[in-house]
């Protein structure tokens, strides 16, 4: 996101829709590449690390693999596991 945008809701609502989006489509979870920079706002929308990327973009700097369940578990007949890639 521009940073003369960042704050408006742009980057959160295009999320919510994605995620609609793939809970229509039936799509447990989204898994997801980030760098560090825009971990905390994936963290901020109910996503958690499944695993840490080292020197993923370059030496030094790591990316992380996130997951959100998107479809509750009871609408999933599954029990409440998140898949281990």
């Amino acid at each position: 996101m521009a940073p003369e945008r960042q704050g408006e809701g742009i980057g959160s609502r295009l999320l919510a829709a994605i995620e609609e989006w793939l809970r229509e489509q039936g799509s447990a979870a989204l898994l997801l590449e980030t760098a560090p920079g825009a971990r905390g706002f994936y963290e901020r929308h109910g996503y958690r690390i499944d695993e840490r990327l080292i020197d993923y973009y370059r030496e030094g700097l790591d990316a992380f693999r996130m997951v959100k369940m998107v479809k509750p578990v009871e609408d999933r007949g599954a029990p409440a596991v998140l898949p281990s890639w």
